[in-house]
């Protein structure tokens, strides 16, 4: 959204700028008569599209560099718990993945609200970050979220069932039931289903309430091979825990 209306401005810029010469152009070789009256609002107008092309180039910067010191500070509590994960699973770090979310509305005051990923740490360039819209109710991310409680799924039954091409067309879609679907529509669960062995979701809580604020994943990817679970254990749920708790503060 903020991309598109940046590129928008550029545009709207570009334009006047072009108005504005060609308007002198055509005054200096006599093809029309100097207007004076449009003459100030075409420099009123260019004017104000350069101040605030200038302002939102500006927030823009001061919003970046606030987005990432907060992914640095996220990133200090999220990779010593992916590190003892590693090291007590014989796990090789680099495929351990961790996202945090938070709660925002998607179009303003009333739009539907919806988990905004706010970072994404994974060591390795695979798998890709997927492409999700994670609503309440939503996979493990978002029954973390609806039900405020934390929640571990063992993805591996529903990857063997329906991953490796077996869901190709809306009739093969079909098949596949409600609670394998996990909330998602064909296109979302084409884009997961051979990607991850075990997902950990645990709800980001307001201080003192009970009230979700957002969500930290941790996942282990399929390629990385391993025999059992890893995420689901007593020391990796509270650790992961202890992290949501503090990044609270950083949402």
């Amino acid at each position: 959204m903020h991309r598109g209306l940046a590129l928008f401005l550029k545009l709207l810029l570009g334009l006047g700028l072009f108005v504005l010469v060609l308007f002198n152009g055509l005054v200096d070789q006599s093809f029309i008569k100097d207007d004076p009256v449009a003459r100030f609002w075409l420099l009123a107008g260019t004017g104000a599209l350069v101040l605030t092309d200038a302002i939102w180039t500006a927030v823009a910067v001061f919003i970046g560099r606030g987005k990432a010191a907060r992914q640095e500070r996220i990133r200090l509590f999220l990779l010593p718990v992916i590190r003892e994960v590693a090291r007590r699973h014989r796990i090789d770090i680099t495929l351990l993945g961790a996202s945090v979310f938070r709660v925002r509305r998607r179009f303003g005051l009333f739009g539907r609200k919806q988990l905004e990923r706010v970072d994404r740490y994974r060591m390795s360039d695979l798998p890709q970050q997927s492409k999700v819209v994670w609503v309440s109710g939503k996979g493990a991310i978002g029954e973390a979220w609806r039900n405020v409680a934390i929640e571990h799924v063992d993805w591996r039954p529903i990857q063997a069932r329906w991953g490796s091409g077996k869901v190709k067309t809306e009739a093969d879609w079909t098949r596949v039931p409600l609670e394998d679907r996990c909330g998602m529509t064909m296109a979302e669960f084409l884009n997961i289903v051979d990607k991850y062995a075990e997902v950990l979701a645990i709800p980001i809580l307001k201080p003192n309430t009970t009230r979700c604020d957002g969500v930290l994943s941790l996942d282990v990817p399929i390629r990385a091979n391993v025999g059992s679970l890893v995420l689901n254990d007593v020391d990796t749920v509270e650790k992961a825990t202890e992290a949501a708790t503090v990044i609270h503060n950083v949402l």
